[in-house]
Order: structure tokens, then C-alpha cells, then sequence
């Protein structure tokens, strides 16, 4: 049985626990160049809540380029660093088993530019819908606009993002529910180390700012060879996530990136009190 209450219901995207390869939905600005990327993420609880059409997904698609510009061209710039343009294409896809569907769909801009030898900024922004649908007999749909924005500065070893998201506190209502889509801010820093030539270490951290619960992750990553990826995070009410993957695997003109994830819930206080499995691919042209 579904319920409905006529109390106003607010609600925010979810945040996959594999951060460092999603936060691209959270903030549109561009935080590296490719010519063009594909990625997808999968999320569910188990294997069973899989069967039953319960998951989390992310589809992503970019294209990044270069337009001349003569009044930039005048000014100094870095020999080896071009501004650059991304525009990107998202599908965010949840389903809450046969009756309940939950899709965002955005279209994203971002530029970026150099302002000295190191450090490169970036503006973004994302516009998109939002629609919910109930299918049931005389089930209910609805759909709302949204927007985000977000800043970043990045170097080759160095990134840090922060973005408003659902500025627009849309609202839609099913049934007699009503369904807010408050606004709230994320912030995001990573930082590269090199502790051998053939090992790094990424640390990174991801906060979620004017929600109902803290969604703090504190994350670090061993690279072997630039090529193999494990580690862990921690986030904070929701549990303890272990990482595996393999990212730069050249197929003829293709980098490939696959990453698979298991969190363990811990302490009292959670948020889900689930276990959750990701699997991520990406593909760079």
C-alpha cells in the first residue's frame, strides 16, 4: 500500500557514495578537459532490491572545446593551457521498485580559464526537469523545473568546487502530496599526493550544506601506475565505503575507467540502513 500525507515533503538528490566520479551532478563547472566522456553509474542495496527495480543510476555524457576568442587571445595567457567549454547532457533514473519512478534530466554549460600558469577557474550552470511518477491505478504524475550553478579552481594536482542546487525551490504535487525541492549548497576539495613515482594517493573531502542531515565524506584513494584504484571513505551517517577500480586503460583511442564499491553501514544513527553496491563506467575519447 502507498501512502500520501498532505504535510509538505521536501527532497534532494541523492548523493552516490563514489563522490569523486558523480560530483559532476551535484556541480555543473568543469574540473578537467576531455574532448568528450561518457560515464554511467549504478546504485542499489543488494542484489534482490536489484531484481525488484530498486536502484540509482547516473548517465552522463560530455563534450569539451575550444572557440578562439580575440579578445582573449590579446591577453597573457599560459603557453600550454587554452580556455575551454564543456557542455554535458545528464539523466539521473530512480526507480523505487514497479510504482514509483524519479527522473532528473539536465543540460549543463561550463567554461573555464586560465588565469595564471597553475590555476585554471571555472563557471558552470545546469538546467533540467524534474518529474515523478506514480503507477498505480489512477496513479499520479507531475514535473518541475531546476537549475544549479557552481565555481571551481583546479591545477594539476589540486580542485576545489562549491554550487547552489535546486536554486528555483520548485515545488510539484501528487495527489495531495506536496513535494519541495529546497535549495541547498555542496562543497568539494581534492588533493593529489606523490609517495612514489608509481603510487599516489587522492584525498578528498565532500559536504553538503542547508540540508536535514550533515552528508560529510572524507575519502582516500591509492593509485598504482596512474592505472589501479583502492581505497576508502568514510561518510558519515551512512557508513564505510570500500573501493576498487582500474581508470586510463587504453583500448585503440579509448580510456576506460571502471570502479565498483561496497558500503558497510555502521554505528546507530544512519541515514540508510542498508548496505549499497555501485558500479561505475567511463569511457574518454
Amino acid at each position: 500500500m502507498i501512502c500520501f500525507s498532505q504535510n509538505e515533503q521536501k527532497t534532494y538528490p541523492f548523493a552516490f557514495d563514489q563522490i569523486h566520479h558523480s560530483y559532476s551532478l551535484l556541480n555543473p563547472t568543469a574540473l578537467k578537459a576531455n574532448d568528450f566522456s561518457f560515464s554511467s553509474i549504478l546504485g542499489f542495496n543488494d542484489f534482490n532490491s536489484l531484481s525488484k527495480d530498486v536502484y540509482t543510476m547516473y548517465i552522463k555524457a560530455d563534450l569539451s572545446f575550444s572557440v578562439k576568442n580575440h579578445f582573449l587571445k590579446a591577453r597573457s595567457k599560459p603557453k600550454d593551457k587554452k580556455p575551454f567549454h564543456k557542455l554535458s547532457l545528464s539523466l539521473f533514473p530512480e526507480k523505487e521498485g514497479i510504482y514509483i519512478n524519479k527522473t532528473r534530466s539536465y543540460l549543463g554549460y561550463s567554461y573555464a580559464l586560465p588565469i595564471n600558469e597553475k590555476i585554471t577557474a571555472s563557471l558552470g550552470v545546469q538546467l533540467g526537469y524534474i518529474n515523478y511518477a506514480i503507477h498505480i491505478p489512477g496513479g499520479s504524475s507531475g514535473g518541475a523545473p531546476d537549475a544549479s550553478v557552481g565555481l571551481g579552481l583546479f591545477t594539476d594536482n589540486f580542485s576545489i568546487g562549491i554550487s547552489a542546487n535546486q536554486v528555483l525551490n520548485s515545488s510539484l504535487t501528487l495527489f495531495v502530496n506536496p513535494i519541495k525541492f529546497s535549495r541547498f549548497y555542496t562543497l568539494m576539495a581534492e588533493k593529489s599526493f606523490t609517495i612514489h613515482p608509481l603510487w599516489k594517493l587522492k584525498s578528498s573531502v565532500f559536504s553538503t550544506l542547508n540540508t536535514p542531515f550533515s552528508d560529510l565524506t572524507f575519502s582516500n584513494l591509492f593509485y598504482y601506475n596512474n592505472s589501479f584504484c583502492m581505497g576508502s571513505s568514510l561518510r558519515i551517517k551512512y557508513g564505510v565505503m570500500a573501493i576498487v577500480g582500474i581508470e586510463n586503460i587504453e583500448l585503440r583511442d579509448l580510456l576506460l575507467l571502471f570502479s565498483a564499491s561496497y558500503r558497510v553501514n555502521i554505528g546507530q544513527e544512519q541515514v540508510i540502513n542498508t548496505n549499497r553496491v555501485e558500479l561505475t563506467l567511463g569511457i574518454n575519447f
